[in-house]
C-alpha cells in the first residue's frame, strides 16, 4: 500500500455539542408523572438524564417508588423540597406529556442511547489523556476501556 492511499481519522471537533435529547427527557418524565406504572420496564438510570432538572425529579421519582409512595406532580414536588421553582421545573414537564407506552418506551431508548454516546465521550476523553502517559501500556488500556464498556443492563451497548 502506498503511503498516498493511507489516510489519517479526522480530527474530533473540540466544540461538537453533548448527545442530549432535552424534549425525550421531559416528556418521559411527564408521562411518568401522569401515569408512574410508565417506569417498569423502561430501564432507565438517573445518569441516562443529561439535565440537572430531569434527573432530580427521576431520582425523586425512583425514591417515592422505592418506598412504595404514590408518585404525582404533588409527591415528587414535596421529595424535592416543596420550592416554588420545583413546582414550575415539574409543571413544565408535565405539560404536553405524551402518555402512549410505545411513545415513552422509544423515547426512553433515545435517553439510553445519548447517555451511552456521552459516557463514551468520557471514556474517550480519559483515554486520549492515558495514551500520553510516558508509561502507558496499550495491552492495559485496552483491557480498562474494555472493562468500560461494559454497561449497567448487561453488556457493551
Amino acid at each position: 500500500m502506498s503511503k498516498a492511499a493511507i489516510t489519517r481519522p479526522p480530527e474530533p471537533e473540540v466544540n461538537a455539542p453533548v448527545p442530549v435529547a432535552e424534549f425525550a427527557e421531559r416528556e418521559v418524565i411527564g408521562a411518568i408523572l401522569e401515569d408512574s406504572l410508565l417506569l417498569d420496564g423502561l430501564s432507565l438510570e438517573p445518569d441516562d438524564f443529561f439535565a440537572l432538572d430531569t434527573r432530580r425529579v427521576f431520582e425523586a421519582i425512583q425514591s417515592l417508588v422505592s418506598a412504595q409512595l404514590p408518585v404525582d406532580y404533588i409527591t415528587v414536588a414535596d421529595r424535592l423540597g416543596n420550592s416554588q421553582e420545583d413546582y414550575v421545573s415539574l409543571a413544565s414537564m408535565i405539560g404536553g406529556a405524551v402518555t402512549v407506552r410505545s411513545h415513552i418506551e422509544a423515547y426512553a431508548r433515545i435517553l439510553r442511547n445519548k447517555s451511552k454516546l456521552r459516557r463514551l465521550l468520557r471514556m474517550a476523553g480519559w483515554l486520549c489523556d492515558a495514551c500520553k502517559h510516558p508509561q502507558a501500556d496499550a495491552g492495559e488500556l485496552v483491557k480498562e476501556i474494555t472493562r468500560q464498556c461494559e454497561f449497567p443492563e448487561g453488556g457493551p451497548f
